[in-house]
């Protein structure tokens, strides 16, 4: 809960999300794609120059010109939770580690959370499996 932000990376994470909805947008004649990393991502492959790099390769390796939208790229989780103030955030998943919609409560994505909703001063309708206390993210 209290581990740096990086202590989320995985991997090839959004390559290989990204591979399996290209192949199935490319199935299906779909030629966009959304991801939601926000301004706090330092991982690589959320990257504008990975997304565009990215598009360019699906367009040459099954041939259809794919748009990849970062609509919450340069916003914070505050920034969200503001602008979604009023829809149903309760069904939305942030945690690493979630049991259908139940958030766990106790890793980096639900301190994320918890910070966030608190900095935007919206109320968090989240079910947590462990009641988290008051996150202290360490950024980097």
């Amino acid at each position: 809960y209290h581990a740096s932000l990086s202590s989320n990376y995985i991997l090839g994470r959004n390559f290989t999300l990204l591979t399996k909805a290209a192949i199935f947008s490319a199935r299906n004649q779909i030629g966009e794609i959304a991801m939601a990393p926000l301004e706090s991502n330092p991982f690589p492959d959320a990257r504008p120059e990975f997304f565009r790099a990215f598009a360019r390769a699906v367009e040459l390796g099954v041939g259809i010109k794919l748009a990849i939208r970062t609509p919450f790229a340069g916003k914070t989780k505050a920034g969200v939770v503001r602008a979604g103030a009023g829809m149903p955030l309760e069904l939305t998943v942030s945690c690493a580690r979630p049991a259908g919609i139940v958030h766990c409560g106790a890793c980096t994505k639900c301190a994320e959370r918890v910070e966030g909703f608190l900095d935007a001063g919206v109320p968090d309708p989240t079910q947590y499996a462990r009641k988290p206390g008051k996150p202290k993210l360490l950024h980097g």
